[in-house]
């Protein structure tokens, strides 16, 4: 059995919701995503934690206080900005899994495109 809380395209995949074709990671061509490859070893999350010069382990997401220790921050502050930076990292998977389904289907909108792009915009910020 699998335990994995986020909804992730491999937990959808375990539970029958999702082919195992469409649960790769769409920055990673060939890597189930799961929640620890969202936020820990996806080379976009790792970009952040490496420009932080956090190094982070799976689970680690999990247990927000325990991460970025080496930062000279009061312990609230580090954990409140290391949750922001986790929720950056998922907003931005958002928006490219967002802007990969809109995109399969935007060959049907030829003459509404640009009310197609506003709305994306408008879900992108949400």
């Amino acid at each position: 059995m699998h335990f994995d809380i986020i909804n992730s395209r491999a937990k959808l995949f375990w539970k029958n919701i999702r082919v195992l074709e469409d649960s790769f990671c769409p920055s990673c061509h060939g890597i189930l995503e799961t929640g620890d490859h969202i936020f820990v070893a996806c080379r976009r999350a790792v970009r952040v934690w490496d420009r932080l010069n956090i190094n982070l382990f799976d689970g680690d997401q999990k247990l927000p206080w325990t991460i970025g220790h080496t930062i000279n921050l009061p312990a609230k502050v580090r954990m409140d900005m290391m949750l922001i930076i986790l929720w950056h990292i998922w907003k931005a998977r958002k928006v490219l899994i967002f802007e990969a389904e809109a995109g399969k289907w935007a060959s049907r909108y030829n003459g509404d495109k640009a009310l197609v792009i506003a709305w994306e915009i408008t879900l992108i910020l949400l």
